[in-house]
């Protein structure tokens, strides 16, 4: 048949025992077994065979037992089902446990109800689970499982305190969850991720060891509900590398990983980055890598395995924020999204390069080193939308519109509208010693960044400008690029500086080719700070540049009605 069992006696013995046969009665006071050993091999059934039948009046009756003491002591008890394959880990279908001892009292089973009082019980099984100490009133029916008094102890891992269940039937825990009640009391206790791994392997890929083992988390909470949704009046954490959290809210479909939510509500916590870094794939740790070494907030958060939801207020070394974020595919690097609605935040420059990806944004950009934001901005690694007010040290900048294909410089498409008051641009773009502070509106509407082959219309209406320490005042500029041909109009209307210009230029080439017409109707070189002595002049020119290539200029230029005065 397969079926194996065999045992070796060493010491056992029993104290007043009765077996009352017909009635399936067994009482005992005392039971010992000790330095024994118990191995039983379930032989596979074959899928033909039929239950063996009993003859045609007979009932099998269960069996009712009562012990008032088991002692068992450093014994070993392997079993094996050969209808079931093996798994990693403590395989309850297949162990192999070694020093078994346990001290149990008042020891009753039936067929509806098994009860007892567990003083001690401890092990170590092959597959690397240690079971250090268990104490525990125990009392199980057809609809309740308790454990009162509760100890579990490995040699990592601690439970402690209060567990109930009830249930209309065991199948209907996870066939029907809202039916089981639970109510439990969790306090001074010890979750190890290495004894998870142990119990439930599949938490591996959820909690990945290379991040998470050797890791502990301590814990206080009650739980109350049903296993469909559980309440949590409190929950304090502490633990990993320096995390602590204090919250309460609840959690839904405990029985099914891929339904499982959460919706807390934190009322105080301190999160390490190093922690944080551990709930991100490696692949997306580098985006992360500027945050704070510590992050207080408080505020609610949802979500499930693959989202998150949270409407918080945080603050850390460098950076405070007062915000909604929604983060979407978590487990999906490729796929990443999200969407952030800042009320209030303020960051250092060394945070916000910290979430940019690598290669959006020019090596000459330089941000100011504090930065004040507030608005939106959602997207993924690839593409972004924004309607954002940013200040800070270089003043006041608006920004609305959108973003794709950010890392593509020839497939890139945007339109933006960006708005200045008193900006530093000549700091922003790397060239403060000629540029200061501008204020006006700019949009560009197109594809690429590459001068040569974008495809874009780009507009600016400039109230001041300063360049060269003057302050320019008046200006509106359109251009049009397409494939390196660039037309542009503008108009420049400063007290010091009066014209229109209509240009077009070709850039297709190693070296431009420029055509077109600008009439200055006045220019105050001195006032400008572009010449020493008074030099002011007016004049039409006009210009057909077929090369400005260096030493070999093809240049045709008409400039006519000039007047000048030099003093």
């Amino acid at each position: 048949s397969g079926m194996f069992y065999a045992n070796k006696v060493t010491h056992l013995a029993l104290g007043k025992a009765l077996f009352n046969l017909s009635e399936s009665i067994a009482t005992v006071d005392g039971l010992v077994l000790d330095s024994s050993m118990v191995q039983y091999i379930k032989p596979k059934i074959a899928a033909t065979t039929a239950p063996k039948e009993l003859p045609g009046d007979v009932t099998p009756m269960p069996w009712q037992i009562n012990a008032k003491q088991v002692s068992l002591k450093n014994n070993n008890i392997r079993f094996d089902d050969k209808n079931l394959p093996g798994k990693e880990g403590f395989d309850f279908a297949h162990f192999n446990l070694t020093k078994f001892s346990s001290d149990v009292s008042s020891f009753y089973y039936s067929q509806n109800k098994t009860e007892a009082l567990v003083k001690q019980l401890t092990f170590k099984d092959t597959s690397g689970f240690v079971l250090d100490t268990v104490h525990v009133k125990f009392l199980m029916t057809d609809s309740i499982l308790l454990a009162d008094e509760l100890y579990v102890k490995t040699a990592q891992s601690l439970l402690q305190n209060f567990i109930e269940i009830k249930f209309d039937n065991l199948a209907g825990i996870t066939t029907n969850p809202r039916n089981s009640l639970i109510a439990a009391t969790l306090k001074n206790s010890t979750i190890a991720f290495n004894d998870l791994y142990l119990l439930v392997p599949s938490l591996k890929k959820s909690f990945p060891p290379g991040q998470f083992a050797n890791n502990k988390v301590y814990f206080n909470t009650e739980l109350r509900g049903n296993l469909a949704q559980i309440y949590l009046p409190y929950l304090q954490l502490t633990g990993l590398s320096g995390t602590s959290l204090k919250a309460h809210g609840t959690l839904y479909n405990l029985t099914d990983a891929d339904k499982f939510y959460y919706d807390l509500y934190i009322d105080q916590s301190s999160f390490k980055k190093s922690d944080i870094l551990k709930f991100v794939p490696p692949q997306n740790q580098e985006s992360l890598a500027s945050l704070p070494d510590i992050i207080n907030l408080r505020g609610r958060v949802t979500g499930n395995k693959n989202n998150l939801v949270s409407d918080i207020i945080a603050s850390g070394k460098g950076m405070a924020l007062n915000g909604k974020f929604s983060l979407q595919n978590l487990t999906d690097a490729k796929n990443l999204k999200y969407d952030f609605l800042l009320r209030e935040s303020s960051f250092d420059k060394s945070f916000i390069m910290g979430l940019i990806p690598p290669g959006t944004l020019p090596p000459e950009i330089n941000l100011p080193e504090k930065n004040y934001i507030r608005g939106t901005l959602k997207g993924n690694v690839d593409d972004l939308v924004a309607n954002l007010q940013l200040g800070g040290s270089y003043g006041l900048v608006t920004v609305k519109g959108f973003l794709k294909n950010a890392k593509d410089k020839e497939k890139a498409t945007y339109d933006l509208f960006i708005t200045t008051n008193n900006y530093e641009i000549g700091k922003l773009i790397s060239q403060d010693s000629i540029l200061g502070k501008v204020t006006g509106s700019f949009t560009a509407k197109g594809t690429g960044f590459n001068y040569k082959t974008m495809r874009s219309d780009i507009t600016a209406s400039v109230k001041q400008l300063q360049y060269n320490k003057y302050n320019y005042q008046n200006a509106k500029i359109k251009a049009n690029l397409n494939n390196g041909i660039i037309n542009s109009k503008g108009i420049i209307n400063d007290e010091n500086l009066k014209l229109q210009y209509d240009i077009r230029a070709n850039v297709q080439n190693e070296y431009p080719a420029v055509n077109g017409l600008v009439r200055v109707d006045t220019a105050r070189l001195q006032q400008l700070n572009l010449y020493k002595d008074t030099l002011n002049f007016s004049l039409t020119a006009n210009i057909n540049a077929n090369s400005l290539q260096p030493r070999s200029l093809d240049i045709n230029t008409i400039i006519d009605s000039v007047k000048m005065q030099v003093g």
